[in-house]
């Protein structure tokens, strides 16, 4: 396999599909190695995770590589960022999911080389629910109470919370209601609410 050949890997419900992406081969599909080959190696791992930040203008600084000669000279590679579409960026920003590759391309000897590094920013944190203590409610009151008085979510992303129960009955007791916020990249969280009408 070149060094630059992308093989795309998705998960189904009971298996895993493979498809080589054939247009992410470039000129060092036809690299010979010889003792005039220059070297070209990642610093860090070949695929980096970053949380995504809502509204962030951070961004991601890569760690670069090891570039040499065949003499064992250090040279300077040029480097291209694509999005998942294959546009060129100028930066990753942590303020946008996505999928992200970063070409580092090294010529010497007219022999040209390349190694990438995938860089994703994700969503991966579930949405944070904020509930009060034990809530006491008066039965006159609980069937108009609304049950998301004082509860928060917070998030990255936008999301949907959704409770077990629309209302409280006016009957008196102590009644458990579950909250479930689920976001547009599907990290949910619950949490329970103890409400006491007397």
């Amino acid at each position: 396999f070149p060094d630059d050949m992308i093989i795309k890997i998705t998960k189904t419900k009971s298996d895993y599909k493979a498809k080589v992406l054939e247009n992410s081969i470039g000129e060092s599909n036809l690299t010979k190695y010889s003792e005039l080959t220059p070297s070209l190696k990642l610093n860090g791992d070949e695929l980096v995770y970053l949380e995504y930040v809502k509204n962030s203008s951070d961004t991601y600084t890569d760690s670069g590589v090891v570039a040499l000669s065949s003499e064992g000279l250090t040279l300077t590679p040029t480097t291209i960022i694509k999005d998942s579409l294959g546009n060129e960026v100028s930066s990753i920003s942590y303020g946008l999911i996505g999928t992200y590759n970063i070409y580092y391309d090294l010529e010497d000897n007219d022999i040209k080389v390349r190694v990438i590094r995938t860089v994703i920013v994700k969503d991966s944190k579930a949405p944070v629910i904020t509930i009060p203590s034990t809530t006491r409610v008066s039965r006159s009151n609980a069937a108009s109470y609304d049950l998301t008085n004082t509860v928060t979510v917070t998030d990255q992303s936008d999301y949907v919370l959704t409770l077990d129960r629309t209302n409280l009955p006016s009957v008196a007791g102590t009644y458990t209601i579950t909250y479930t916020a689920t976001d547009i990249y599907n990290n949910t969280s619950t949490a329970r609410r103890t409400i006491i009408v007397e």
